[in-house]
C-alpha cells in the first residue's frame, strides 16, 4: 500500500494535533514550551517542520537561523534541533525526507547532538567534536538535579560524595557571599546595543562562535518569555565596558539553579571573566541557588572556571557539515560556545 507523505511548516497543521504529537514524543515542560514559544525559540514557525504520513504527524525537527563570526566574516548557519519521528515510524527510511529538506535550507548546520547521533552524523559525514564541557558548581550538593536524581548504587555513589562535599560548599557559598566585585556590576535594563558594542570591539580577537549584534540580543534575550529570569551583568569601565554575562534563574523540580546562558568580551582578560562570574555565582548563593552551570568550550575558560570551583563536569558533543572546505576547517579550531546557542537552554 502506497502512503503519501510531505514535509511541512507547523503552521499548516493544526494546533491541536501538532501539541497532542509533542506531547507524545517531549517531555510536558518541552512540548508545552514548543506549543505557547516555538514561533520565537525558531524565529518563526516556517522553521518548524512536521513529516506527514497519509496527513497524520509522523515526525518533527527545527533549525534556529544564526550567524557566525568566521575569520571576521559573518556567515549564516543553521542549528539543527529536535528531530524525532514517532515509535511506529522509525525504521521505514522517512527521516531521509528531513535529511533532504535540512539540506536544502543552508550550507552550514550545526548542532549539539547526543552520543547516538553523534555517531549517525558521523556515519552521513559530518564533523563531529567531543572536546566540550559542561560544567557545575554544586553549591549545595545534597541538592543537585543529578544527584537528587540518580537511583542504585550509582545514587549511593553520589549521595555520599554529596555528603562529603557539605563542607566544602558551606565554606565556598560563605566566601562568595562575602565578595567584592572589582569592576563587575548587574545592570537591570541593558540596551542590545551596549552589549552588541561589546563584541564589535572583540570580534577581530574572537574565536569562532555565534555573531552577536543589537538583533541577536533583542530576540534572544530581551524578547524572551522568561525574560523576568534574565539577569545581565558588565565589567569593564562604565563608559566603555568590555565585558557582559547573561545568566538566567530556573527551578525545575523545586530545584532553583542558575545558567550561565552568555558571557563574551576580551577573553585574554581572565581577571574580567572571573569578576563577573564570581558576582554571578555571589547573586546565585544569595538566592539560595542549588547549582550553577555553564558551558565551556575553551580550555583557558575551562580552567578559570575549575578554579572557581565547577568541579563537576560533563561532556559536550558539537557536530557540524558544510560543502565549503574552508567552513569545515574552521569548525575544527577553536570555538566559543554558549548555553545561548542552539536550544542548549531549552526545557528538558
Amino acid at each position: 500500500m502506497n502512503r503519501t507523505t510531505e514535509v511541512a511548516t507547523t503552521d499548516k497543521v493544526d494546533g491541536q494535533s501538532l501539541g497532542a504529537f509533542l506531547r507524545r514524543v517531549f517531555s510536558n515542560s518541552k512540548a508545552e514550551f514548543l506549543s505557547q514559544h516555538g514561533g520565537w525559540w525558531h524565529a518563526g514557525n516556517g522553521n518548524r517542520w512536521v513529516l506527514l504520513v497519509d496527513g497524520q504527524i509522523a515526525g518533527y525537527c527545527a533549525v534556529i537561523p544564526t550567524y557566525l563570526l568566521v575569520e571576521g566574516d559573518k556567515t549564516p548557519a543553521l542549528w539543527w534541533v529536535d528531530l524525532v519521528l514517532a515509535p511506529e515510524y522509525r525504521g521505514l527510511g522517512l527521516q531521509t525526507l528531513f535529511d533532504r529538506k535540512i539540506q536544502e535550507a543552508a550550507n552550514l548546520k550545526l548542532g549539539f547532538p547526543n552520543q547516538l547521533a553523534a555517531k549517525i552524523h558521523r556515519v552521513h559525514g559530518w564533523g563531529v567534536r567531543e572536546d566540550f564541557t559542561t560544567m557545575l558548581l554544586p553549591l549545595q550538593p545534597s541538592g543537585v538535579k543529578s544527584i537528587k536524581r540518580a537511583e542504585g548504587m550509582r545514587g549511593l555513589s553520589l549521595q555520599s560524595s554529596a555528603v562529603f562535599l557539605t563542607p566544602w560548599a558551606a565554606r565556598l557559598r560563605s566566601n562568595y557571599g562575602k565578595y567584592i566585585p572589582q569592576s563587575a556590576r548587574k545592570i537591570e535594563n541593558p540596551h542590545p546595543e551596549t552589549l552588541a558594542e561589546i563584541f564589535v570591539r572583540q570580534k577581530n580577537n574572537l574565536p569562532l562562535t555565534t555573531f552577536r549584534d543589537a538583533g541577536h540580543f533583542q530576540w534572544r534575550f530581551l524578547d524572551a518569555p522568561y525574560r523576568k529570569e534574565l539577569d545581565f551583568y558588565l565589567a569593564g569601565p562604565s563608559s566603555r565596558p568590555t565585558h557582559y554575562l547573561i545568566s538566567r534563574y530556573v527551578e525545575y523540580e523545586n530545584i532553583p539553579a542558575v545558567r550561565i546562558l552568555d558571557l563574551t568580551g576580551d577573553l585574554n582578560d581572565s581577571e574580567a571573566i572571573k569578576d563577573l562570574l564570581s558576582l554571578s555565582i555571589k547573586d546565585a548563593v544569595n538566592r539560595g541557588v542549588m547549582q550553577v552551570t555553564l558551558l565551556a568550550t575553551l580550555p583557558e575558560i575551562r580552567s578559570l572556571a575549575k578554579s572557581l570551583g565547577f568541579y563537576f563536569t560533563s561532556k559536550t558533543r558539537f557536530c557540524w557539515t558544510s560543502s565549503d572546505i574552508e567552513l569545515n576547517q574552521a569548525l575544527c579550531g577553536r570555538g566559543h560556545w554558549v548555553l545561548a546557542d542552539s536550544d542548549n537552554d531549552s526545557p528538558e
